[in-house]
């Protein structure tokens, strides 16, 4: 299990603006994710809100990924604090197309107050409960039409971040994750007693 803290305080609703893409670039699912993003998903987002500014951070960044950067696109690269970004927006993506695995940026920014789009392949891993099933989609059109639907609605929006932060205390709270490894050592151990 992956253990995430949940923030205690985040900014109001009113502070925040924009759309998240965050991830470690030396996976390269990252990159064809952000590269979709930015070609794809936010033009359909602009076609209905040319307001919605999108920022794209995250290690190891390959020149095609900062060749992205655009008037309502912010590539930034590596980031220190991440939390500085979340405090930021209203909405982060994972718009991941391939790839395995839990991922770490969707536990984080649910963690953050922070609902995120995504697709399927990002929430593999995670078992989400139906309320926060709802923010996922498989195409360009649907994505866009989640982040133009949750980026203003403010009461959907504070929903989706108490589910979030929800399912992070039940399933990644950092006590959780301690007596569930405890449990498959307790479990492993007494298999090998009893083998």
């Amino acid at each position: 299990p992956w253990a995430v803290a949940v923030r205690k305080q985040t900014p109001a609703f009113d502070t925040r603006h924009g759309v998240l893409f965050l991830g470690n670039f030396s996976h390269a699912p990252n990159a064809d994710a952000a590269r979709w993003l930015a070609e794809d998903i936010m033009s359909l987002v602009w076609r209905q809100r040319p307001d919605i500014h999108c920022t794209i951070a995250g290690a190891d960044m390959p020149e095609s990924v900062r060749q992205l950067e655009a008037p309502r696109i912010e590539v930034i690269g590596p980031v220190p604090d991440c939390g500085i970004l979340f405090d930021k927006v209203r909405l982060s993506i994972a718009s991941l197309r391939y790839g395995a695995g839990v991922k770490g940026k969707v536990l984080e920014s649910k963690a953050a107050g922070v609902p995120c789009v995504m697709t399927p392949i990002a929430t593999e891993g995670m078992e989400l409960p139906e309320d926060l099933a709802g923010a996922t989609a498989e195409t360009a059109e649907a994505l866009a039409a989640l982040i133009v639907s949750l980026h203003d609605n403010s009461t959907t929006h504070a929903r989706l971040v108490r589910a979030g932060r929800r399912f992070i205390r039940e399933r990644h709270d950092h006590a959780r994750v301690i007596d569930a490894l405890g449990r498959i050592a307790r479990d492993r151990r007494d298999e090998r007693q009893a083998g």
